[in-house]
């Protein structure tokens, strides 16, 4: 799966506003800020809600026991391709251009489908109902509305920072 991922985020045409600005230089900082927020609050928003289906699956969710960790690696995986959306800015803007991208993203479902519904036997995974597959559902696409709230104040922080005389850090503000 992450192989995949990999490939659906690398393998695109560089923005035009990416392509004319300066190199950044040896020593300047691999991640921004935003970056890092956003890498922050996914972890821990992935980590808290893995951790309530792992501990209170069932209360919960009402998740048969013997399909929790079936339950808890499908949110996973379709947590990661919410990911992949907020990594992959105008997702939906010119939707022919990015074949390979959704070509991607479909296999990834194709994949996990298979594993859980066809392959369970092999991938010791237990079925999922639709109300199962739905929650997951649900709980992944959490994901990108959190996202999109984490780039949308640290830009505001970085334009009103940038702005004003307040002192930088070491590799500026963005």
């Amino acid at each position: 799966m992450d192989t995949l991922t990999a490939l659906a985020v690398i393998m695109k045409q560089p923005a035009e506003e990416l392509m004319n600005r300066p190199p950044r230089g040896r020593n300047g900082p691999l991640m921004t800020n935003i970056m890092l927020g956003n890498i922050m609050v996914q972890a821990l928003y992935q980590i808290a809600i893995l951790l309530t289906i792992h501990l209170k699956g069932k209360s919960i969710f009402n998740v048969d026991p013997n399909a929790n960790g079936t339950f808890i690696l499908n949110t996973y995986v379709l947590c990661q391709i919410f990911t992949i959306f907020n990594v992959e800015k105008n997702v939906f803007q010119d939707i022919r251009k990015k074949k390979l991208f959704w070509g991607i993203i479909g296999i990834i479902i194709i994949l996990q489908v298979l594993m859980v519904e066809v392959l369970d036997r092999f991938a010791d995974t237990a079925r999922l109902d639709w109300g199962r597959w739905g929650t997951s559902f649900a709980l992944a696409a959490v994901a990108w509305p959190i996202s999109w709230i984490v780039t949308c104040i640290s830009e505001l922080e970085a334009a009103i920072f940038s702005s004003s005389n307040w002192p930088k850090s070491e590799y500026g503000v963005k």
